[in-house]
């Protein structure tokens, strides 16, 4: 499978979450009331228009609608029906030139239970941030946010919308709703006459970017989704409808920095002070360690040098050259002497400890000198 992924994106916004912000286009109908808001996982914060359909013309002549929206936001939209003919939702957003509609398995639906008429006014940002709330908490007839019901495709020749083909989208888009169960017989949720607790609330959370799949397709959905169905994820606002988001080789790799690890390219890992595992490697590696290395230095025991935490050595009783000695370094000398506690004699020559009172040792003078010598000569050596 040949892979891109965008790393002018994933460069830019591995450190920090990534913003962006998309111009979106919608075109949408419905049988046959909604209304189209925006907002948050919580709440909804901007309402964008809607209206109400009482003839198979008007449902056929879908409404346009243009905004922005920012990463981590989510589209709302509101719709119910009459209760007696067919019903349904059918709608596409072009978000900056990626194509996502009511076929979309990303959408998400809910029914709140509350019996809006076609008389009935779309509900306030208020009320709608209300039973949002109540389906986060999963005390809504649904039981919270469930994958929306896809239907029959907009070409005119379904059993439930046989004359309502909208030519202003295209034929594969699919009719959506929600299928409560209060109703039996073929064709449900979309067969006329029947109340599927609404009105309902669908909704699409951002961010969304390609998918490429293992057999070489691409999809537009979560990177939570890509990771279920086995794709991998090109990055937030890399979408499918861009050239080659999914058609080469990865120039990335795993990257450990500061303990943590990231699927970046080499460049970036090098300039992040990384440790680079090559290109194709994957942060789920098995082999793949960002575990933070302790900061050792030269531990003086019993006349040998080890290198441990500074901790470690006083625990053992030895007498420590600081973090960031080695027992290479030239000024690190051990010797055992069981005489007594001693200081660093004058000239450096070794140092030495009591058995007897562990934990005295070098002087934290020298202690601190020796650490900066060490932390100089390595710089000088990088």
């Amino acid at each position: 499978m040949g892979i891109l992924k965008k790393m002018g994106l994933l460069s830019i916004g591995f450190i920090a979450q990534s913003a962006f912000a998309w111009n979106v286009s919608v075109q949408l109908t419905a049988d046959n009331v909604y209304g189209i808001y925006t907002g948050d996982a919580t709440s909804a914060t901007a309402y964008h228009g809607g209206t109400v359909n009482t003839s198979a013309q008007d449902i056929r002549d879908a409404e346009s609608y243009n905004f922005v929206m920012n990463n981590g936001d989510v589209i709302y939209v509101a719709t119910w029906s009459d209760d007696d003919t067919s019903q349904g939702l059918l709608a596409g957003f072009n978000i900056d030139g990626a194509i996502l509609t009511t076929s979309h398995t990303d959408w998400e639906v809910m029914a709140t239970g509350i019996d809006l008429d076609l008389g009935s006014a779309e509900p306030t940002l208020a009320e709608l941030t209300a039973q949002i709330v109540l389906a986060n908490a999963g005390n809504v007839p649904s039981g919270g946010w469930i994958p929306s019901f896809i239907g029959e495709a907009n070409d005119g020749s379904g059993p439930n919308f046989p004359t309502l083909e909208v030519t202003t989208m295209a034929q594969t888009v699919n009719w959506a709703w929600y299928d409560s169960g209060n109703c039996t017989g073929t064709g449900q949720p979309f067969a006329p006459g029947c109340n599927h607790d609404e009105y309902i609330v669908f909704r699409l959370v951002l961010p969304l970017g390609g998918c490429c799949l293992p057999d070489d397709g691409c999809q537009n959905t979560s990177q939570t989704n890509c990771d279920q169905i086995g794709g991998i994820y090109a990055g937030d606002g890399v979408f499918c409808e861009l050239p080659d988001t999914c058609s080469e080789e990865p120039d990335t790799g795993a990257c450990c920095i500061d303990g943590v690890c990231y699927d970046i390219n080499e460049e970036k890992c090098i300039d992040e002070d990384g440790a680079w595992y090559g290109i194709g490697s994957a942060c789920t590696d098995t082999d793949v360690e960002c575990d933070v290395e302790p900061e050792t230095g030269a531990c003086c025991i019993e006349g040998d040098c080890f290198e441990m935490e500074v901790q470690d050595c006083w625990k053992n009783g030895g007498a420590s050259y600081g973090t960031l000695s080695t027992c290479q370094d030239d000024f690190v000398e051990c010797c055992n002497d069981d005489s007594g506690p001693q200081e660093v004699p004058s000239d450096k020559s070794c140092a030495s400890l009591d058995l007897s009172r562990r934990g005295v040792g070098l002087p934290l003078g020298f202690l601190g000198i020796f650490g900066l010598l060490a932390l100089r000569r390595r710089k000088s050596q990088a």
